[in-house]
């Protein structure tokens, strides 16, 4: 029989009661077959003293609070207070008859009159301590259990992700893995290309440094490079042309207020174009010296002609928009590119010209920023796709021969070393985009915004970059990747062009102050 503490406190709340209304002064025990009075210091008889025997026998282990021994027949039996808490009669009585006229355990006030004695078969304490805390245990299983099926399912979504992405990385492969199947290079480009460069000209163009681009007009034979005044009196930024057969500095013709950006010749006009941070962009004729400028609002960062129609142009300015441009009507622009949520500078413009290039049969434009590379299909719409390529960038170059360009990029926190990208346009049932086809891999360290080049040697083609950990600039084999020459430079290099003439092949590159001449030996 287990006996709770309600059941115990009915229990001696009923004994109480019946026992004060028989005699409240004396203390009176109670068996379950007679109900007469007894003193509390007599002894029961040997039949009730054997069925306590039995019943303490069977009450465990439990101890009185005060001499904490065990229970025993006799005076150190089983009795209760009014208050509830359980002693042995000997220890309680002699207790209470002392100084202590309050309960040991509660203080509650008591006396000798409120002693009852217990019958009970089987004494069981319960502690909920142990329940208390087995169902703290169980809360805390059950939320780790929640939040491991919120981490279950967070991994299925991953991995949902992860093989839809998956899936495009092997749709990409297998036209990767097509494109160079149909670029595979022939028996003669599987032979080792050799190329040897020397210095043959160094001209010093500015003491004080200031130059930045260089670009070559075929019709003069001249190079041209922007520099800074060297006339106190007419301070700013110009061109210097450059003879090609005698390499001589020839005219310096004042464009602008502030560092040129980028200057472009006409391939077919004596027609000259530049940009620079004044926010203006200026068409020079090199022929009668007039000059036509167009206002923006914003620096100007890079420029190009448009290769299908000589009376446009465009300006990429440093808010990443690229504005086309009519020298017939030099004040507005005919119209504006420009890419959601991408306003990093445009450091390059390619104007590709309707049927030059299978992937842009209506012609279109490509434009390389700081972070991204897009490219602009011709039209009145200007549908614009994201080429997937890695930046930051440095700049970008087409050749229209074999319809490649290469586009230049600085080391990331995924790659410790600059890229060099060779690609070409493709269809995708997505749209347009590029394939890579070669991959160089350049220099550990670049803080400049270096252009680099291709070049063209011997039916040979190459791409040419400054090394500014090595402080040279090389030549890579573009079916290849692997680098063929290399020429050392003290100091920084910041644009490179290749000039061919009828007599002779230069790979021309642009420091701050000089302009440096190589030939191939």
């Amino acid at each position: 029989m287990e006996v709770d503490d309600e059941d115990l406190a009915d229990l001696v709340s009923q004994s109480s009661s019946e026992s004060d209304q028989q005699n409240p002064d004396d203390t009176t025990t109670y068996s379950d077959e007679e109900s007469s009075n007894s003193e509390p210091s007599s002894l029961p008889s040997v039949n009730q003293e054997q069925s306590e025997r039995t019943n303490v026998d069977r009450t465990g282990d439990p101890f009185c609070t005060i001499c904490f021994d065990t229970w025993e027949n006799g005076d150190h039996r089983l009795c209760v207070l009014k208050c509830g808490h359980i002693f042995g009669y000997c220890c309680i009585f002699r207790w209470l008859t002392g100084e202590g006229k309050t309960c040991p355990s509660c203080k509650a006030p008591s006396s000798v009159q409120n002693i009852r004695f217990l019958y009970l078969k089987k004494l069981i304490v319960t502690d909920y301590t142990e329940l208390g805390r087995l169902k703290e245990e169980l809360r805390k299983i059950k939320e780790e259990q929640r939040e491991l099926e919120v981490e279950h399912s967070r991994v299925i979504c991953r991995e949902n992700a992860l093989k839809q992405r998956a899936h495009e990385l092997k749709k990409y492969a297998e036209c990767l893995t097509k494109a160079l199947e149909q670029s595979q290079p022939t028996a003669e480009f599987n032979a080792r290309v050799t190329a040897n460069l020397y210095l043959d000209k160094s001209i010093e163009l500015c003491c004080n440094g200031g130059c930045r681009v260089l670009d070559y007009c075929r019709s003069d034979n001249a190079l041209v490079a922007s520099i800074a005044s060297v006339n106190p009196l007419f301070p700013g930024f110009g061109v210097r042309k450059i003879d090609v057969e005698t390499y001589k500095r020839t005219a310096y013709i004042a464009l602008h207020s502030k560092a040129i950006r980028d200057v472009r010749v006409h391939s077919e006009m004596p027609r000259l174009l530049s940009v620079s941070l004044d926010k203006t962009a200026k068409v020079s004729d090199t022929t009668t010296d007039s000059v036509v400028t167009y206002h923006c609002d914003s620096p100007l960062w890079s420029c190009s002609w448009d290769n299908g129609d000589s009376n446009y142009l465009y300006v990429g300015t440093n808010q990443g928009s690229v504005k086309k441009l009519d020298i017939r009507q030099f004040t507005l622009p005919v119209a504006t590119m420009e890419t959601p949520g991408d306003k990093c500078p445009v450091l390059a413009i390619v104007s590709i010209p309707p049927n030059s290039n299978e992937a842009l049969p209506n012609g279109g434009l490509i434009t390389c920023k700081l972070n991204s590379v897009w490219l602009f299909e011709g039209g009145s719409q200007h549908a614009s796709y994201s080429l997937p390529l890695e930046g930051p960038f440095t700049y970008m170059i087409y050749d229209f021969n074999t319809q490649q360009f290469l586009v230049s990029s600085r080391p990331n926190s995924r790659c410790s070393y600059s890229r060099h990208y060779l690609c070409r346009l493709h269809n995708t049932p997505s749209g347009l985009s590029c394939l890579t086809s070669q991959t160089v891999r350049g220099s550990t360290v670049q803080t400049y915004l270096s252009r680099s080049s291709f070049v063209t040697y011997n039916s040979n083609q190459f791409v040419a970059a400054y090394q500014e950990s090595e402080q040279n600039f090389c030549l890579w084999d573009v079916n290849t990747a692997r680098k063929v020459c290399s020429a050392v430079t003290r100091d920084p290099i910041f644009d490179i062009c290749n000039v061919k003439t009828s007599n002779s092949n230069f790979v021309v590159s642009l420091t701050e102050k000089k302009i440096m001449f190589h030939k191939f030996a």
